[in-house]
This record gives structure tokens, C-alpha cells and sequence, in this order.
């Protein structure tokens, strides 16, 4: 074959170039080991095939060095970064959606009184765990298994992010001067991280509202 030829006529070519180091009069040339005299003239049609063969026998080896080495990895600009962007195709226009909903409510800031405050923040929460549950919808069998986990853990994170706000919004109904807070999950602000894994995989509709002051 001619990436065969290629390979067997590099490394005669190494050894002959090492003549003096290595004993290469007995080496036959790939051309005789070809049954071809050493002065007989190859086409520029079969130079050229063997050339592209190797070429692309050398390309198609560093890919694959590449894809194994782990230096794929490397181009996420972000550890956040999703290796597959499947998920955020779809996960756009859900949270926008859901975003557009929210938009047409009033800010619970407005409110007129705490009892009204509380009932604004649920009816926006209503509107988030929908989304979150056509979200946990999208099929991820194109994501990696890194992908995967970390959506999982995204979604969690918002579950817990929508209870608090839920929990705030009862707590108004007996303490109108409560203060919005959130859970404490030991690596950052909870909201910060949400909308930062959102930024990160360009689902800009999917960032947590602040509509609860």
C-alpha cells in the first residue's frame, strides 16, 4: 500500500542519512523491497498519491494523539464549559420563555404589602420549576458524561434556589421585614454560580431573576 511505501521509505531514508552510525549496506530500499530498480522513474501521479497518503496518514495520527492526550481540553476557556453545546441550543428558548413570563409580572418590590410581595414571588416561582422541568426534558445523550454531571448539578442548584425563594415567600407572610437569603452551599452564592454556569454556555435567558430584591 502507499502509506506503507511512505512509512518503509522514511525510515530507510533515517538510516541511510545515519549510514555512518548504523550499517545500512545490507538495507534494501523500498524500491527494491518493491521489486522496482533504484533508477526506475515513479510517475508524478504515484509520487503525488504517496505523498498525500503519508501526509494524511501523519494528520490523521496527530488528531488522534490530540482527541486522547487530554489537550482537547485545553480550549474550554471555562472548567464550567460544557464539552457539547446540544443542551444550551435548547435550554435557550425555554428560559426565554419562561424569562418573558416573568417580565409581564410585576416586580415584587412593588408590592403593596408583604401578603402581595409574597404571593408575586410564588407566581414567578411557578413560572421557574416549570421551566426547570421542561429543562430537565432535553434529551442529554449527546452530552458527555462531564456534561451531564454538571447539568445535573446545575439543576439541583436552581431547585434550591427557586425553595428559598418559596420559603422567603412564606416567611413574609409572618415576618413582612424578612431579608431574601439564600443557601448557604459552601461555593459561592448560590445565585452567582447559576448564572454564571448560564453566561458560561451562552443561555443568557437561563440566568436567575432579580426580581426579589
Amino acid at each position: 500500500m502507499a502509506d506503507d511505501f511512505a512509512f518503509r521509505y522514511l525510515i530507510w531514508l533515517i538510516r541511510w542519512q545515519h549510514r555512518g552510525v548504523i550499517d545500512t549496506t545490507d538495507a534494501p530500499s523500498p524500491l527494491e523491497e518493491d521489486g522496482l530498480e533504484e533508477g526506475s522513474r515513479l510517475t508524478f501521479g504515484s509520487i503525488l498519491a504517496r505523498g498525500l497518503v503519508a501526509v494524511l496518514g501523519i494528520g490523521s495520527f496527530g488528531i488522534w494523539v490530540y482527541a486522547y492526550s487530554g489537550l482537547a481540553a485545553n480550549d474550554r476557556e471555562y472548567t464550567d464549559q460544557l464539552d457539547v453545546g446540544d443542551f444550551a441550543e435548547s435550554a435557550e428558548p425555554i428560559c426565554f420563555a419562561a424569562k418573558s413570563l416573568m417580565s409581564d409580572l410585576p416586580y415584587s418590590i412593588s408590592a403593596a404589602d408583604a401578603a402581595e410581595r409574597s404571593d408575586q414571588i410564588l407566581e414567578a416561582d411557578a413560572v421557574l420549576n416549570n421551566m426547570l422541568t421542561q429543562l430537565r426534558a432535553i434529551d442529554l445523550t449527546t452530552q458527555t458524561e462531564r456534561d451531564q454531571g454538571m447539568l445535573a448539578k446545575w439543576l439541583d442548584e436552581y431547585d434550591i434556589f427557586v425553595a428559598d425563594r418559596d420559603r422567603y415567600a412564606a416567611k413574609l407572610l409572618v415576618e413582612p421585614e424578612a431579608v431574601m437569603t439564600f443557601t448557604d452551599i459552601g461555593t459561592g452564592r448560590i445565585e452567582r454560580r447559576l448564572t454564571w454556569f448560564a453566561d458560561v454556555n451562552e443561555m443568557d435567558s437561563c440566568i436567575t431573576p432579580t426580581d426579589v430584591g
